[in-house]
């Protein structure tokens, strides 16, 4: 079962546009609930939120509800993969995506979240040669694989 993404994730007439100063405070929140132990942890969720908040107009070109998406996204995927996940590596593509990636060994997950709100994800084993992923298709709901094959990245 796939699961669904409420607005404001999938952008569409009536999206509110989130402050990155409350995203901190919700995931700060979020991470004293989890009771996470590790500074280190904390402060490399702080450090991606201010690099996504340094992205945003005027400072950088991508508008503010394209990383409220991204934030969202991040926020459901942490809830459904069931653990802490670390700050993935950023960054904004040529053709207007911000690309958030994890890896580990040879395991290695991303994520490109459009400017409209919808995403495409990839997998890859490069012990095994296993690759898997949406392909060119945009996705406004994210499909078990995708969280079975991110929770296989980020255990550790």
């Amino acid at each position: 079962m796939s699961v669904e993404l409420a607005p404001p994730f999938f952008f569409g007439s009536g999206f509110s546009v989130l402050n990155l100063r409350d995203w901190h405070k919700v995931l700060s929140k979020s991470l004293e609930t989890q009771q996470l132990s590790s500074d280190a942890f904390n402060a490399s969720i702080r450090g991606w939120l201010s690099y996504l908040d340094s992205l945003t107009i005027p400072r950088g070109g991508v508008r503010t509800a394209h990383v409220d998406a991204v934030l969202s996204l991040w926020k459901v995927l942490s809830r459904e993969v069931g653990m802490p996940m670390r700050a993935p590596l950023t960054q904004v593509t040529g053709d207007d995506t911000i690309q958030l990636a994890w890896e580990h060994g040879q395991l290695y997950f991303d994520i490109d979240v459009f400017s409209d709100g919808r995403f495409a994800w990839f997998f890859r084993d490069r012990a095994s040669g296993t690759a898997e992923g949406s392909e060119d298709d945009r996705l406004t709901s994210i499909p078990p694989e995708a969280l079975h094959r991110l929770k296989s990245v980020l255990e550790e």
